[in-house]
């Protein structure tokens, strides 16, 4: 038998390795146009819906988080503010009672509202301007001691000043306000209008007191 006569035998091996090749393929196939890959195989690099929705409520609840605590260190700031605004009048009723013969101001507690019309006293604020280094026909608006921060009343707009006079004890001695024996440490002199700040069950008013300190009621 010759070469050309001879039959062609097929190898079952590598037709084997064939398919085999062609399968693979396949599947490589099928997932570049978006077809599943088979259970237990590679997995894509993006989020699952669960998984979107439990990152998205995690960041929702520290962004609360974070606000909260922003707020509760502004108002602390105010409250602060507020205090040191007390101190500053405090200073300003002693110069004053220094040019007035030891004696606190007389002025209105209220003066949109006077306690007398038709014999309205000064306003605190125009009594204790000099003494606070402003001038009485170029009082400030803005930035001044007489205005709390935490004043969404317009209490300053309306009586410039956001603080109340006690009129109890106009025209009293400084050292001696009360006509009790009660010690002056429990004499409020000059306080918030409302309760403004924090820190208690309704909110409190910040206080300066006949001894010159000041405290949170």
């Amino acid at each position: 038998m010759n070469a050309r006569s001879r039959p062609r035998i097929s190898c079952p091996a590598r037709g084997l390795e064939g398919a085999t090749a062609g399968r693979a393929l396949g599947a490589l196939g099928g997932a570049a146009v978006g077809k599943p890959w088979p259970e237990g195989g590679l997995r894509g690099g993006g989020f699952t819906l669960l998984e979107l929705v439990v990152l998205v409520a995690t960041v929702a609840v520290l962004v609360s988080v974070l606000l909260s605590s922003l707020a509760r260190a502004e108002h602390k700031a105010q409250d602060l503010r507020c205090l040191n605004n007390l101190k500053q009048l405090g200073v300003a009723l002693r110069m004053f009672a220094d040019e007035h013969q030891d004696r606190l101001p007389e002025a209105e507690p209220l003066p949109a509202l006077p306690i007398d019309p038709a014999h309205r006293l000064p306003r605190l604020c125009d009594l204790l301007a000099p003494h606070l280094g402003y001038l009485t026909n170029a009082m400030p608006t803005t930035h001044t001691v007489l205005r709390c921060p935490s004043d969404k009343a317009h209490r300053f707009e309306h009586n410039g000043s956001s603080y109340e006079w006690n009129a109890l004890y106009s025209g009293r001695p400084i050292e001696h306000p009360r006509r009790s024996r009660n010690p002056p440490r429990e004499a409020p002199l000059i306080f918030d209008y409302d309760n403004v700040h924090t820190g208690a069950t309704n909110d409190s008013k910040n206080v300066l007191f006949a001894d010159f300190h000041v405290d949170t009621l």
